[in-house]
């Protein structure tokens, strides 16, 4: 069979049809219409927070070490009897929040809820589409999980979705949490698009995480930062609260284990309680006159905190220069942040870049608006790139393609990917597969560019 096999598990061709007179019915459908019966009242839950909201849950270098620049390729543990299987043609589930149970036939619409899910799937068939044209052969199955852990655990009890070499989704934690202890059990590789948590799984070689963790946001930031800057002129700030506390040992172990000396960055540690009205001493975290100074500063919850530390350190810095790294989160800040971001030269750790002007995330966007009549959002794009990276390393490295020394591919249009180890505490296993892209962006010109 050439091409990609389309089936379709759910009404939401039909109901978006409805919603929007300019959509139209993908050619490229094909197979049963079986939506998945659910009459129950969805818990709460609202999927479309995860393109906007990274949800981090605590984690150390010590409790998850990271493969550092003295480890080589025969240190990596290997998990046995794991064999990565060639085949004409991968079997590939899909299971996305479509809320069909919730589509409203009266005003025609789809529960706003479902907006990841659509313009996800929507990214993914554009992807089938140019993977059809390289000769990828799949056959996807996509299912509604209605947000649902009961109408979730119906789907991999199904015999396709056992028959699955590959599982994407979905998004809700519980669920992830659920068909990645299912994948790990029957060895099938499970691509998770939307969780950025530590605490999915563990010893799972089979689970691939495409969002980076906390951990490899703060050991990105303090890679580019130790390539241009010395350690003495690296201060880590943040609030005196345990939870941010907590993230300094993440830049303090990494380079330890990365570096032959015994010295450690300053840390400025700044009262929980502090507002914009109180003047903060950078007295003993500011290089001398005419030396770059460098912040970083692992904090995200509460941008007064951040816009005060900002302005603040704009006055006192004078003529002196100064570099600010800060977390992706900073990005969706209120405009009077972006006020203090060139002066302060603000950097931030990104898992996601989407250039508009470049040709082919134009065409992408005319193909996407021609075929569906609305525009693209991130989970339009993530989907396509994402099926596209998966569909290629299967058909160049089997069903396993996780397990081997994964390139950055080329070709995509908005996140680029680079699946490493994560291995346990004791580095004798393997606890899952993560993506450890991530962009430094550079706020010039009122937006932020690599």
């Amino acid at each position: 069979m050439s091409g990609s096999r389309l089936q379709v598990f759910f009404l939401i061709i039909l109901f978006f049809g409805l919603s929007c007179g300019t959509a139209r019915q993908s050619p490229h459908t094909s197979g049963t219409l079986d939506p998945v019966a659910n009459n129950q009242d969805l818990p709460g839950i609202d999927p479309g927070t995860a393109k906007d909201t990274i949800v981090w849950e605590m984690e150390t270098a010590e409790e998850f070490p990271p493969l550092t620049e003295k480890d080589d390729e025969a240190d990596i543990p290997v998990a046995p009897g794991l064999e990565s299987l060639t085949l004409s043609e991968y079997n590939v589930s899909v299971m996305l929040p479509f809320l069909n149970s919730r589509f409203n036939r009266i005003s025609g619409l789809p529960d706003h809820r479902s907006q990841l899910a659509i313009q996800f799937y929507y990214g993914i068939k554009l992807a089938l589409d140019k993977l059809s044209t390289e000769n990828v052969n799949l056959s996807v199955n996509v299912h509604d999980t209605q947000a649902n852990q009961s109408i979730t655990q119906g789907l991999i009890s199904r015999s396709s979705t056992r028959e699955s070499h590959l599982i994407i989704g979905p998004a809700k934690g519980e669920n992830v949490q659920m068909v990645a202890q299912f994948a790990k059990e029957n060895g099938i590789t499970h691509l998770s698009p939307f969780s950025a948590s530590s605490r999915v799984t563990s010893t799972n070689p089979f689970y691939a995480q495409a969002r980076p963790s906390l951990t490899t946001h703060c050991q990105s930031i303090i890679e580019h930062a130790l390539e241009r800057y010395r350690v003495d002129q690296i201060v880590l700030v943040c609030r005196d609260k345990p939870v941010e506390r907590n993230r300094l040992p993440i830049f303090q172990e990494y380079f330890e284990a990365n570096s032959d000396t015994l010295a450690r960055f300053k840390e400025f540690i700044i009262g929980a309680d502090v507002t914009g009205f109180v003047e903060l001493d950078y007295g003993p975290y500011m290089m001398p006159e005419g030396d770059t100074t460098v912040y970083i500063v692992p904090s995200w919850s509460s941008e007064s905190f951040v816009y005060s530390f900002l302005r603040q350190l704009r006055v006192v810095k004078g003529e002196n220069p100064v570099v600010v790294y800060g977390m992706p989160q900073w990005q969706q800040y209120e405009r009077g942040s972006y006020d203090y971001y060139e002066p302060l030269n603000v950097k931030v750790s990104s898992e996601n870049y989407l250039d508009l002007n470049r040709y082919d995330v134009k065409q992408f966007q005319k193909k996407f608006f021609d075929t569906y009549g609305i525009l693209p959002n991130e989970d339009a794009y993530k989907g396509y790139d994402l099926m596209l990276y998966a569909g290629r390393m299967m058909d160049q490295k089997g069903t396993l393609w996780q397990k081997e020394s994964i390139p950055r591919e080329s070709g995509m249009l908005q996140t680029e990917f680079d699946f490493q180890p994560v291995l346990t505490k004791d580095s004798t296993q393997i606890n899952w597969y993560e993506n450890h892209s991530v962009k430094i962006l550079n706020f010039e010109g009122y937006s932020f560019k690599p």
